[in-house]
Order: structure tokens, then sequence, then C-alpha cells
């Protein structure tokens, strides 16, 4: 599928639509990886003007607990 299709960004609209509209600053940050070397994001939302929160928060996770990379040698 092409990121830019727009049947597959309706996949992910639901989960950030809402803070859209309420105005409250939200990020996703890689957190993980499945089983099967997928990624999971972790979406970290904060009160309305409170980007500045939300952006320090995204970085302490990250600072703590590194971006993992996935097994490059499985797609072989």
């Amino acid at each position: 599928h092409s990121p830019m299709d727009p049947a597959a960004m309706l996949g992910w609209t639901p989960f950030s639509y809402p803070f859209n509209l309420s105005q409250q600053p939200a990020c996703t940050i890689p957190c993980g990886l499945t089983t099967d070397g997928l990624p999971i994001g972790l979406q970290l939302v904060g009160p309305m003007f409170g980007d500045a929160l939300v952006l320090r928060a995204a970085r302490a996770y990250e600072t703590v607990r590194p971006i993992p990379r996935p097994d490059l040698t499985l797609l072989r």
C-alpha cells in the first residue's frame, strides 16, 4: 500500500482526529517491535497548549528507551 493511499490513511485517523478536534497536542513515537519485526507506536497526548510538555515527554522516553531497530537480515 502506498502511504498516500486514502484508504490506508483512514486506518489510523480514528486515533488522531479526536485530539485534532480538541486542539490537544499529540505525537507518536516508536516504542518497540512485534514478534514479526513490525513497529509499534506509542501515542503521547497533552493538554491544550501543552505542546512543549508532549515534546519533552517524547524526548525523555526516547532518551531512556532508544528507538528499536528491526532485524534487517529477516528481509533476505
